[in-house]
């Protein structure tokens, strides 16, 4: 068969940042899936350039039998138009083949998903897809068979990736040497994070390739594709310590010299296992730390304590690992004095760098569903996302949260991320979502003269 894999554009308007255009991992898995057993591929990515191709005579022309589509909520307009295009092209006896729709919305509101769709994967596709494309499906809503043995899977089509046009990212902050491609290597969180919507994608089951795998694959990215290192995306690379010690051994015994940078959580993660993985070559770890108030983390479920937070970053600092530190505000029942913990923290900290994100409920997380049924939200946009009382307030007032005298003066945070901070308030703080009072009360030219005063005792 000849099948067209194909992910969703990003949104105009976005309240997380969709900026970021790194190689589509979840994607690649299917493309080398269908590969391995005998189907003709081709991959358009129109997250990271909008094609259109449903209005030109791409599907005829390559005799296209399949659609796929991948569909995140965040983009699921885009996903909408996809499906409403190629239908188009069915309803005028142009084109005859099959749309498939999966990706992690399907998993957290399947009902949203447009009739015209024929099959609809839940869950894992590796499987699934197969099962679709070689008419073993025998239903419109296909569960996927979660890949237990993931070291089974073939690696990502990287070759696809690595010769796309126009290019992906390929570079990161923390050291420049490039190309530096990016990994999954693990599934399921075993942890119950209330505002994380990953448990009603992957499940709490951990699963992972083994170090061994992890490893072969690494050395085959350096020998055909010059690869200088590698970033793992995933939700927590280090939930098997055994796997990670394992891993950075292999490195050391080779003498590998591969710098890597990873996605994970402040615990466990003590402190030799953190000077193995810097031995090893870890230069960066993306850390979900969410608050500085203990009662915070405790609501939230988050499993670990502050000093916990405390005592990985001054570990990083100490063995020359940066740390990219990811903050929540604004979570149900969180109030001023929480928040207040929490840019203190920071500031006592002072990280290498620092993300501090205004809370809105996903689909599928914990607190979404409580929300809904309590009604503990003022607006629910047409994706799905659910935004408190508070949003509006806190997205207007986060750059002047920074500006505090007691927070500003650490040079650790960089100005990029000050700036977007500015920009973000600016764009969505009077218009996006609208809210009644809360936004009545402050005008567009007020946000702008506030954000201005902000950089000029910021910068100056």
């Amino acid at each position: 068969m000849n099948v067209l894999l194909t992910t969703s554009p990003a949104p105009a308007k976005s309240p997380f940042f969709c900026n970021e255009k790194r190689f589509p991992l979840g994607v690649g898995f299917l493309l080398s899936v269908l590969r391995r057993a005998g189907h003709k591929v081709y991959f358009i990515d129109n997250f990271l350039k909008l094609t259109r191709f449903w209005e030109d005579d791409f599907l005829m022309r390559k005799e296209i039998d399949f659609v796929g589509i991948y569909a995140s909520t965040i983009c699921f307009n885009g996903t909408k138009e996809i499906i409403s295009g190629c239908d188009g092209l069915r309803k005028s006896g142009r084109w005859r083949g099959k749309i498939m729709v999966g990706g992690p919305h399907t998993s957290v509101d399947i009902e949203s998903i447009p009739p015209p769709v024929d099959f609809i994967v839940r869950g894992e596709g590796e499987h699934a897809i197969l099962d679709i494309v070689e008419d073993r499906a025998l239903t419109k809503i296909v569960d996927g068979k979660r890949v237990e043995k993931l070291d089974e899977l073939p690696p990502p089509a990287y070759d696809i990736f690595a010769n796309h046009q126009p290019p992906y990212e390929n570079t990161v902050e923390c050291f420049p040497d490039n190309p530096v491609f990016t990994m999954n290597t693990s599934r399921g969180c075993p942890y119950t994070c209330k505002f994380c919507s990953v448990q009603g994608v992957w499940g709490r089951k951990y699963r992972m390739f083994s170090a061994e795998r992890v490893y072969e694959d690494i050395k085959w990215l350096q020998k055909d594709f010059g690869v200088k290192g590698i970033y793992f995306r995933e939700d927590n690379f280090t939930a098997s310590l055994p796997r990670v010690d394992q891993f950075c051994e292999k490195l050391l015994m080779d003498h590998n010299q591969i710098k890597w940078l990873c996605e994970t959580r402040v615990k466990p993660l003590p402190k030799e296992i953190l000077k193995t993985m810097a031995r090893a070559g870890c230069k960066w770890l993306y850390l979900g730390c969410e608050s500085g108030s203990q009662r915070v983390l405790d609501k939230i479920d988050k499993r670990i304590t502050v000093d916990d937070i405390r005592n990985v970053i001054n570990w990083c600092k100490e063995l020359g690992i940066k740390c990219y530190t990811s903050w929540i505000i604004g979570t149900p029942g969180e109030e001023e004095s929480d928040r207040a913990a929490t840019f203190s923290l920071i500031d006592e900290l002072k990280p290498f760098s620092a993300g501090i994100h205004v809370f809105i409920g996903l689909p599928g997380s914990v607190f979404y569903h409580e929300m809904l049924n309590n009604r503990q939200y003022v607006y629910k946009d047409d994706l799905g996302l659910l935004y408190s009382s508070d949003w509006n307030k806190l997205a207007i007032r986060l750059p002047a949260y920074l500006a505090e005298d007691k927070f500003c003066p650490s040079q650790t945070l960089p100005f990029r991320f000050y700036k977007k901070l500015v920009q973000y308030a600016l764009k969505f703080g009077e218009k996006y979502p609208p809210m009644g009072s809360i936004l009545k009360k402050c005008s567009r030219s007020e946000v702008i003269t506030a954000c201005s005063n902000q950089l000029v005792k910021l910068f100056n």
